[in-house]
């Protein structure tokens, strides 16, 4: 086993590290505890940039930056014309993919907004004379009419 504070080789069966002392057991308990959270991330991170890679705007920003490096190519093989051209359609591509991106960003960010949940704590108060429930404030109770 390898000791989590000091990295010195200890036998599996140890409960303190031979060189720093470090309790073994606890540690092991400790690193196991944080291999789920590693997981998760890592789970998160992939969702994450597979979700980034389907939007339009991305792939569209994807082809512009492919067809500038096909006019770099062109350009070298002496063809100035045609890379230029390459070269001009790629900057729109590219103009317009951004465009599209701030889009999706705003769209996700109203959806977000939309979905959201909000809670609101009600407080009633209850009539002790007739039971009624009564909005938190109230003087008078809106069933009966007695103070509250």
């Amino acid at each position: 086993m390898k000791c989590p504070n000091c990295g010195a080789e200890n036998p599996d069966e140890g409960k303190f590290c031979l060189k720093c002392g470090v309790d073994l057991d606890s540690a092991q308990k400790k690193t196991d505890a944080l291999k789920p959270l590693g997981q998760f991330a890592a789970q998160q991170t992939q969702s994450s940039i597979r979700t980034i890679l389907q939007t339009p705007g991305t792939t569209l920003l994807t082809l512009g930056v492919a067809l500038i490096l096909v006019c770099i190519i062109v350009g070298g093989l002496g063809h100035w014309l045609a890379g230029l051209a390459l070269f001009g359609i790629s900057v729109v591509l590219i103009y317009f993919a951004v465009e599209l991106r701030g889009h999706e960003a705003k769209a996700a960010a109203a959806r977000a907004v939309a979905t959201e949940v909000r809670e609101r704590e009600i407080v009633k108060v209850k009539c002790r004379y007739c039971s009624a429930l009564n909005p938190d404030g109230a003087t008078n109770c809106g069933s009966c009419g007695a103070l509250l």
